[in-house]
């Protein structure tokens, strides 16, 4: 059995550093790949077209079913809309991990705008870049890419649904997709028995085949997940408890990240929670990550 991991725009494979290293414990053969336009410079973001993102799942993808019996794909936000979409088009494949899926944002007009932008058009600066594992600016033309993934994934689902087994890992409070519209109207398209979505969030879903998992958890300093700490263990070295990375550039203002950045008595959540008026990390790693493990391999 075999298994592909896809990641998302602006990250590289280290987001699967954790899952990746289960699954093979588990007895999977394991590739994570890297879309082009990552692992370099920002600037090379501006190179890709949506196809080639496409034809490189599409490679793998296949390749992997030529060689083992079982193959599964996973993939993290825009990578959990390439893997979807692949497994949509083409069949072939016997289970999803999705975590963060992106089907829907909450900017859908911009997902449908941006497609009329140049290619080369950009805003940002790319210089100061402190992030070891991804990009922590980047061009315009990677929203772009995300956007097209979006949209093709929502056109395929209006044709089929899915009917093998899928883990679905989705924060409430996600900053960057819209959660609930994602529980409520896409879940209903994984049709088989034995999928699973697992709610990080602060209230019962009463939602079938569903977990719910509190994330005001006050005796850990932790207000709520983002759209990044699902797929991180609480020891991972980088973005764990105690790693090496503290992300506090984090939607609160410069005052705020200047206390997050000086102070050890810190709280984490997702894109701009100061919800207890405390100083506010973004949340790197999942409280609950061996449930959600146990979940997948149940």
């Amino acid at each position: 059995k075999a298994i592909l991991l896809v990641h998302g725009l602006n990250d590289s494979p280290f987001t699967f550093h954790d899952i990746a290293n289960d699954l093979a414990n588990k007895g999977f053969y394991v590739q994570v790949l890297l879309l082009p336009g990552h692992g370099s410079k920002p600037q090379d973001l501006f190179l890709p077209n949506f196809s080639d993102w496409e034809e490189i799942v599409y490679h793998y993808s296949s390749m992997l079913r030529e060689n083992y019996e079982s193959v599964w794909l996973g993939g993290f936000s825009t990578g959990a809309n390439l893997v979807t979409s692949y497994t949509l088009e083409y069949g072939g494949i016997d289970g999803l991990l999705l975590f963060s899926p992106a089907f829907l944002s909450k900017a859908t007009f911009f997902e449908y705008f941006s497609r009329y932008l140049p290619k080369n058009i950009d805003f940002r600066e790319f210089t100061n870049q402190t992030n070891l594992v991804r990009y922590e600016s980047a061009p315009f033309n990677g929203l772009k890419l995300y956007s097209e993934s979006a949209i093709n994934v929502r056109r395929l689902f209006s044709k089929s649904d899915i009917t093998i087994p899928s883990v679905i890992s989705i924060s409430q409070h996600d900053s960057v997709i819209n959660s609930k519209k994602i529980r409520d109207e896409y879940f209903k398209k994984f049709t088989h028995k034995d999928s699973r979505l697992i709610w990080f969030g602060d209230a019962t879903t009463n939602f079938p085949k569903t977990y719910d998992l509190n994330m005001n958890l006050p005796e850990k300093h932790i207000s709520s997940a983002s759209h990044m700490s699902i797929t991180f263990k609480a020891d991972n070295f980088y973005y764990g408890k105690n790693g090496i990375k503290r992300i506090c550039h984090n939607g609160l203002g410069d005052l705020a990240e200047e206390i997050c950045n000086s102070t050890n008595q810190i709280w984490y959540g997702a894109w701009a929670d100061d919800s207890n008026g405390m100083p506010h990390a973004r949340l790197t790693w999942n409280p609950y990550y061996e449930f959600m493990m146990n979940i997948v391999f149940d």
